[in-house]
């Protein structure tokens, strides 16, 4: 995110970016599932070689015998990884990480554009950075709760 001219579709209030926690808790936690069971898949699979996994999973090579189960099931976690992921992107956040889980709102804070940040397993929007700055320049957010103007 570092250097980069970010221009936001929707401006968040914290009590908006607040209302979605709930949801994007649930969401987080099931992007972190889906991941170990991928993780564990693609270590299993063809010997853990990425390039082969790679191979399978375009079809340009066969899946070694007796796992294509396991070829199938990579594919359809995949794809729910895929679904989570654009289920939190719809609600018009910037999504900083899968893991832990960190996602930017777009709010005003001292009539300045600034981004929100929420991370997993917080109960509430507490902290915000500027525009150029990425995720570790948190800082938690003044008294008076950002609001737009």
């Amino acid at each position: 995110m570092e250097g980069q001219s970010l221009q936001p579709t929707r401006l968040f209030s914290a009590a908006e970016a607040n209302a979605l926690v709930p949801s994007l808790q649930l969401s987080f936690a099931t992007i972190s599932q889906v991941r170990l069971d991928v993780e564990e898949l693609l270590g299993d699979l063809a010997g853990g070689d990425p390039m082969r996994v790679a191979g399978i999973l375009r079809g340009e090579e066969p899946p070694p015998s007796g796992e294509e189960e396991r070829v199938d099931k990579l594919q359809t976690l995949i794809v729910e990884l895929g679904q989570a992921v654009e289920s939190v992107v719809a609600h018009g956040v910037i999504v900083q990480e899968l893991d832990p889980g960190m996602v930017d709102f777009p709010a005003i804070l001292d009539g300045r554009i600034v981004l929100l940040s929420w991370q997993f397993g917080e109960r509430e929007v507490q902290y915000f950075h500027e525009m150029e700055e990425g995720c570790d320049s948190r800082e938690p957010l003044p008294d008076a709760s950002p609001m737009l103007q």
